[in-house]
């Protein structure tokens, strides 16, 4: 039998605080165009988003590289 997807709770907490963190600096990010770095096509709420998945564990990252 295959067990269900599982994180120890006491990892659950310190992930979500990251990830709130990962999205309110992406939207203090996106609400200041024009004051940072950026490449054409990146978009720091989508960065902000993807790395709050992953860093959820939620296995979906929006901001990785797409390959071929």
């Amino acid at each position: 039998m295959i067990p269900g997807t599982f994180s120890h709770p006491a990892l659950l907490w310190p992930a979500l605080g990251l990830a709130v963190l990962a999205l309110a600096l992406g939207l203090w990010a996106q609400s200041r165009p024009g004051l940072g770095v950026r490449v054409v096509a990146q978009l720091p709420l989508a960065q902000a988003l993807g790395l709050a998945f992953i860093l959820l564990g939620a296995g979906i990252g929006l901001a990785e590289p797409r390959w071929g």
